[in-house]
């Protein structure tokens, strides 16, 4: 029995923005490493589950139970989410969930909220990215109580 789970409908296309992502949250007090290639990460141990999987790349997290991995999926041509089903933990929540409008971890359901943060960061740069080979400037808005990042794009013409 194993409680790792594929976490269908986050996907990640680029793994270069995925550790910029990474990075940007390792400034806000992310302990972890991003691994740009095959590694292994921790797992469920329990009920004879695997210890340790093989992914494609990995957020390493020394100061938790678990890491991040992320596995190449040829039909969705991107990057998707493998871990331990676990993930609710308060130390991972914390650092990858997304918050409620009160400002509050979503720490179990939906299970896509898990990594709202990461995915968020993701999508703005991206978006940033885009934007960039546009010409288009772009401008960050933060908001205080949720962290949730809003992305101003300002088409010059």
């Amino acid at each position: 029995m194993s409680h790792n789970v594929h976490l269908q409908g986050v996907k990640f296309s680029d793994l270069s923005i995925l550790e910029r992502a990474v990075k940007e949250l390792q400034l806000e007090g992310l302990d972890g490493t991003f691994v740009k290639e095959k590694t292994t990460i921790r797992g469920y141990t329990g009920y004879g589950g695997n210890p340790v999987s093989t992914v494609d790349a990995a957020i390493k997290l020394p100061n938790q139970s678990y890491d991040i991995g992320f596995n190449w999926d040829s039909k969705q041509n991107a990057y998707v989410p493998y871990f331990e089903n676990g993930f609710q933990a308060p130390g991972l929540a914390a650092d990858f969930g997304t918050t409620n409008v009160e400002g509050e971890v979503c720490r179990y359901r939906p299970q896509e909220a898990w990594l709202g943060k990461l995915s968020q960061r993701y999508a703005v740069l991206m978006a940033e990215r885009n934007a960039a080979r546009n010409s288009l400037p772009t401008r960050r808005i933060v908001e205080k109580k949720t962290g949730q990042i809003h992305l101003e794009v300002t088409h010059r013409g």
